[in-house]
Parts: structure tokens; sequence; C-alpha cells
């Protein structure tokens, strides 16, 4: 009976987790039309886009489109990974008349989406009827028929999924033909996050040659070092800004979208000040090496103030330089906002100087390693 339970606790459990990770897929473009105005008997293409914005599609996909009811284009995928963005069309026959063309993701509701309410999407259009007078049209303008390509941008994605300011990252995405006709030469690709550009970007084709034939593909792959870039972090992606090529569609050429980027928890050890003095009475001291007279005793005292947010972890070294001779101790724990005092005295002569690091083995990432150092001289010889 109890091991009964226990495996129904683990199946609700594991249900819940799945109920928990529902996807969200849904239309990110209008139905889109080529011709926007057809004449009867032309031949239109319809596409539209959309985007899985949660979770994967673990369930599958299905998706319905056509016009006035009579489905055109069926399709599934198996899975769609989080932010997989795909772009679907089909071709149909103009008809006068009043018609409706429509896209409908996951139409039988299998795949949990978590907002179904965006996924149908229709344009209403209307057909004149036909001429068929035989006469010929002057000055017609063939431009529309012309097969072109269409770029679009898809499954843009970051590793790590948040970016952290001062730390490596990369975009991945594809540009894609996603037209009716090849284009001849490769479009340029510009990539800037706030407005700057990455480290590095690597582009990889799935083809060969400068001809881009509908379905072919440009892997991108961009690295940033945001030393420079500070939340909030916008991405933009733009092909073929100077519209070389000419394309179905040439609004959508540029994506924008944010990047979730934050700012590293940084913690901070300053050292204050450097003081040196004679040795008072009964103090335990050692000898350093000087190249004066060392019958002198002094005490160093450094004065480190803890400017971040956490306690100093256990185990962080300091050093001290004299005339070479390396010291080394450990930093006891100090609370955020909390000014520490190290002392160490010594024999020494006139004219010793003495150079301090704390953290010398730079455990801590601080937002400030340049204060973490003093310096200082005897020189009250007497």
């Amino acid at each position: 009976m109890k091991k009964a339970l226990l495996a129904y606790a683990i199946v609700a459990i594991a249900l819940t987790g799945l109920h928990a990770a529902n996807p969200d897929f849904r239309w990110i473009s209008p139905v889109q039309m080529n011709p926007a105005q057809p004449e009867a008997g032309q031949v239109v293409t319809f596409r539209a886009t959309f985007k899985v914005v949660a979770a994967n599609t673990s369930r599958g996909l299905e998706l319905l489109a056509g016009v006035d009811g009579q489905d055109q284009l069926r399709k599934s995928w198996p899975m769609l990974v989080r932010g997989h963005v795909e772009t679907v069309m089909f071709t149909w026959k103009a008809t006068p008349g009043h018609h409706a063309a429509t896209f409908h993701l996951d139409p039988e509701g299998r795949g949990n989406d978590i907002n179904p309410g965006n996924n149908f999407i229709e344009a209403h259009f209307q057909v004149p009827q036909g001429r068929n007078t035989g006469e010929l049209i002057e000055n017609f303008d063939v431009t529309p028929l012309v097969f072109k390509p269409n770029f679009v941008v898809e499954n843009v994605r970051l590793q790590p999924e948040t970016a952290v300011v001062g730390e490596k990252f990369n975009i991945y995405f594809h540009v894609a033909n996603v037209g009716e006709g090849k284009s001849l030469r490769v479009p340029g690709i510009k990539v800037r996050l706030n407005n700057l550009p990455p480290v590095k970007m690597n582009r990889n084709p799935t083809f060969n040659g400068n001809q881009m034939k509908p379905g072919d593909k440009i892997r991108v792959d961009v690295e940033y070092h945001m030393k420079h870039v500070f939340p909030p972090c916008k991405l933009e992606i733009v092909v073929d800004e100077a519209n070389r090529i000419a394309e179905m569609d040439e609004n959508d050429n540029r994506v924008q979208m944010p990047v979730p980027c934050i700012r590293p928890v940084t913690e901070n050890l300053k050292v204050v000040n450097v003081f040196i003095r004679k040795c008072p009475s009964g103090t335990n001291i050692f000898q350093f090496k000087s190249m004066y007279d060392s019958s002198l005793c002094a005490t160093l005292e450094v004065v480190i103030r803890n400017e971040g947010s956490q306690p100093t972890p256990p185990g962080m070294l300091w050093d001290l330089n004299v005339w070479g001779e390396f010291i080394n101790g450990n930093v006891p724990q100090i609370q955020p906002g909390q000014t520490k005092s190290i002392y160490i005295s010594g024999k020494c002569g006139c004219g010793t100087w003495f150079d301090f690091k704390v953290d010398s083995t730079d455990m801590l990432k601080e937002s400030n390693e340049n204060d973490n150092s003093g310096r200082v001289t005897m020189y009250d010889c007497t």
C-alpha cells in the first residue's frame, strides 16, 4: 500500500512539473499576402511567422492554414525549443469574391498552450471580377511577378540565457531566405547590443557560393564581452541594411528585442591607509631584511575597509613586500561597512619601504582591484 501511494505521489509530482512547463507559441506577424491585391487567376502566396515564447513544445505542434475553411497547408513538428521562430507559407489561386486566409496553431489543443488566444490569425480580402478583353496593357509593370528572395531572422538565442556585465556570452541566430526566388549575393548582417558592435562575429552559410536559394540559411555566432554594456540591454539585428537586394518584403529585415542582462554582485576591499611607527615595548618582533642597520623596531598598521555586501570569506591572504622579502598572513573576517587594522612588527633600518596587498590571491571578484594596495617608507630613524 505504501509503495502504491509513493508511486502515485511521484506520478503526481511529475505531472505537476509538466503542467508548470507548458509552452506558449504565438503568431508574431500578421498574415502577409503577395500580391497584396490579387486579381482572379493569380497565384497568391500567404505567409506568417510564429515563435515559441515559453518552454519547449515537448508534445509537438500542429499547424493548419488555408482560405475560406479549405486547408491548403497542414504541417507538424515533433518538438520545438523555446525561442524558435518559424515562417510558414502556402499558395492559392485567386477566385473572385470575398475571402479569408487563416493560420491556426495547435487547432486541436494538444500542445497545452498556456495562452491559446493568440494561436489563430486571419486576413480578409477581396478579389475583383477578372477582365478578359484580349487587350494589351501598355506599360505593364512585371516587377510584382518576379520571384524575389526574402530574408528573415530565426532562432535567436543566448548562451548563457542571462548575460552578466563584464563576462562573455554568445548570441546565436539564423538568417534564412524564405522568399520565392534566389539572391545573387549574400546579404550583409549587422548586430548591435545597446548600439555597440560585438567582439567577433562568425557567419557559417549552409550553401556554397554567393547565391542564396529559397530555404538556404546563414548560421551566425556573435560574441560579446560586456565591459561597456550596462542594463537594460537591447539587441538589434539588421539584414541587408542598405537595401542592396530587392526582396518580397523589405519591412521584416530588422529584429529588435530585449536581452536579459544583469550587473554582477561584486565585493570590494579597500586599503584605507598604511602607517609606520616605532614598536611599543614588549612587542613580539621578527627580523626584516634590510640594506641598512636593523636595530630599529617598527610596527606597520594597515587599515582595511569592506565596502561590499558580504563578510570577507575565510582563507583570504595578504602579503607584505619588505625590500623584496614577502611575508604572508590571513585577513580577519570583516563585516560589510566595517573597518579593521592589521599590525605587523619587526626589526628594520631607516629608509626601509613596505608594500602591502590585501587579497593577494585575487579570491574575490571586486568592483575595483586597484585599491587593494598601500605603500609606506620608514623615515623616523631616531
